[in-house]
């Protein structure tokens, strides 16, 4: 049996937010900021109905349902 092992020193490929388009990317930032979704959506120019899609689509993508872990990755990929 062979295992491999990658190993990726980029912040961004680690924390899973490398996955994310760039509409999800700014939205993850407001989520790490605190921001609530009518702030999200006022702040990005889009309705609220597109933040939260963004948002189920960003948990689906880094396989989880919280905010805080949104924020924790986004903080230590040296986005805040």
């Amino acid at each position: 049996m062979i295992r491999v092992v990658i190993v990726d020193d980029d912040p961004m490929v680690r924390t899973g937010l490398r996955l994310l388009t760039e509409r999800e990317h700014g939205v993850a930032i407001e989520v790490a900021k605190g921001s609530s979704n009518p702030e999200i959506a006022t702040n990005l120019s889009v309705s609220v109905a597109t933040v939260k899609a963004n948002i189920t689509r960003i948990f689906a993508k880094l396989g989880t349902g919280s905010r805080v872990d949104v924020a924790n990755r986004a903080r230590d990929a040296g986005l805040l």
